[in-house]
């Protein structure tokens, strides 16, 4: 009785999974929709964990948990280098920066003294220099700004 229910539940996630599956497949080609692979890996994910759970396996799964971390640690810094690309490409075709923008960068006002500029400049770069984890990108346009302000 007890592996009939097993059996049923199983069944019935299955179903609901292929339904809700065949669902985002439907809103993905409406829309075109760039979260369709995140909601389809995310419910894969959670039919397989259901199976492996109800059917006893979930012990031996457990052991390829370490296998994963590095493919997860390549597919994060891939994200973040693409991120950083396309800010840097998107910003070539904006010109040269103007006073108001590097006013914004550094988080300064009009009428700020070459020596507030300085004193923003080295709170800024301090954390986010690429030594101290931040980017080159964002160090890039934190010295320019400077650079801006202090020319003009």
């Amino acid at each position: 009785m007890i592996r009939f229910l097993l059996i049923a539940v199983l069944a019935i996630a299955v179903l609901g999974g292929g339904f809700l599956l065949i669902k985002a497949l439907v809103r993905f080609i409406q829309k075109n929709s760039s979260t369709f692979l995140k909601w389809s890996a995310a419910i894969g994910g959670g039919m397989l964990f259901l199976f492996f759970l109800l059917t006893g396996r979930l012990a031996g799964i457990l052991y390829l948990i370490p296998l994963l971390g590095p493919l997860v640690q390549r597919l994060l810094m891939n994200t973040r280098f693409q991120y950083f690309t396309q800010e840097e490409n998107s910003d070539t075709a904006a010109g040269p920066m103007t006073r108001s923008e590097a006013l914004n960068i550094l988080g300064l006002s009009e009428n700020a003294s070459k020596e507030d500029i300085k004193k923003a400049h080295r709170r800024l770069i301090l954390s986010l220099h690429p030594d101290k984890g931040g980017s080159a990108y964002l160090a890039a346009k934190i010295n320019q700004a400077r650079e801006v302000l202090l020319k003009g």
